[in-house]
């Protein structure tokens, strides 16, 4: 037991560095995405590349040392959390070698969803217990996946740049109308967690959908030039679902 508590700081501040990692991961991917085409972008791509093999390099490194921490301090939770970063990162990993640069639909929406996945983990294995809501979390959860991979697919169909209702594709529409809903769902229940969970992930989740709302709107209406608002909503995206998983935790 004392083992257990002596490892703990050490697991989380792994954990912590592989988090921070995981967001150089889903920047530099959705920088490599929605900059490939752009001329004046054309210099950092290389720093992009670079930045995502490392960073992604350095997650996979500590996800096995996690595993094999947790593993020995005899913590389950903590092992379940650990191999399935493993098993996510060496899927991604399988899957970059096998499409390289390929912007195939189904490879934007396994890299980006993944990436979101090994981020929460990373979240959930780096922050002590919080207040969780358990079931109703994880609907939400699976929800956001959803909504997820319908932006990852329009996003890889071309149609990311288009205005509000212009341009757009049925699938485009369908994302933005339906992640308007959702981020007004994950507000309302983040006011909830917070209130009646004390749940500091609440207040986390509030911001992030707050955040995640407003980027969306401003990506909508400014078409073409938003791309950076574009980067910084996926980003959000990533936080939210790691802040949900946080809150899918059994309440203590």
């Amino acid at each position: 037991m004392n083992r257990v508590d002596e490892g703990a700081p050490w697991r989380r501040r792994l954990a912590a560095a592989c988090a921070v990692s995981m967001v150089v991961v889903v920047v530099a991917s959705a920088g490599l995405r929605h900059l490939a085409d752009a001329a004046s972008w054309a210099g950092a791509l290389p720093a992009l590349r670079a930045a995502h093999r490392a960073a992604a390099t350095l997650v996979l490194v500590g996800a096995w040392l996690l595993l094999a921490i947790a593993w020995r301090a005899r913590r389950r939770s903590d092992v379940f959390a650990s191999a399935a970063l493993v098993a996510v990162g060496l899927a991604l990993a399988v899957v970059g070698v096998a499409a390289g640069a390929s912007r195939a639909p189904l490879v934007v929406t396994v890299n980006q969803l993944g990436g979101f996945v090994m981020l929460a983990l990373c979240v959930g294995l780096a922050v002590p217990g919080v207040a969780g809501l358990g079931r109703v979390a994880w609907a939400a959860c699976a929800l956001a996946l959803m909504q997820m991979a319908t932006g990852a697919l329009a996003s890889a169909s071309g149609t990311r740049d288009c205005g509000i209702a212009t341009g757009c594709t049925e699938l485009a529409v369908l994302h933005r109308g339906t992640g308007v809903l959702l981020a007004l769902g994950l507000i309302g229940l983040a006011a909830y967690a917070h209130w009646e969970r004390r749940s500091a992930a609440g207040r986390w989740l509030a911001a992030a959908a707050a955040g995640l709302l407003v980027a969306g709107l401003g990506a909508a209406g400014m078409g073409p030039a938003s791309s950076g608002i574009v980067l910084l909503h996926g980003v959000l995206a990533a936080l939210t679902l790691a802040c949900l998983g946080l809150l899918a935790r059994r309440a203590p």
